[in-house]
């Protein structure tokens, strides 16, 4: 792995936009394992020390927010990203409640603006912490 490229774990629930999102991903240089929901992304995460976690924000048996709030309870520091359809003011609403955004390190970005944006995003936050 090249010093641009990332450890990643995409919890993603849709397989079709799981596999879109890894092969997205790993087309840009990351190495990307995928988990169906937030209880599994957990049990990953006690096995791999991740670069970034990017997750979606609906997913069944534990939500984006909630897989961010016990991720960090578990001591992960590291940059977290709700990825999804939803609405940023939904997130937020949501966010502002059990975790609050904190700065590049956690993050919302849309789908509809594509894996490449993400992995640009990425790139640009993870490698420079504190840009957008």
């Amino acid at each position: 792995m090249s010093s641009d490229s990332f450890n990643i774990l995409y919890a993603e629930d849709n397989q079709g936009l799981s596999e879109l999102g890894q092969l997205k991903l790993e087309m840009n240089g990351h190495n990307v394992d995928t988990a169906e929901n937030g209880i599994e992304a957990l049990e990953m995460l006690e096995k791999t020390d991740y670069d970034v976690i990017v997750s979606d924000f609906e997913m069944p048996e534990m939500n984006g927010a909630e897989l961010l709030q016990e991720a960090r309870q578990n001591g992960y520091e590291k940059p977290f990203w709700i990825y999804t359809n939803r609405r940023q003011d939904h997130i937020e609403e949501h966010s502002e409640q059990e975790i609050g955004w904190t700065d590049c390190s956690e993050e919302y970005l849309s789908k509809s603006e594509g894996y490449d944006h993400l992995a640009e995003q990425l790139t640009q936050c993870v490698l420079t912490p504190g840009k957008n």
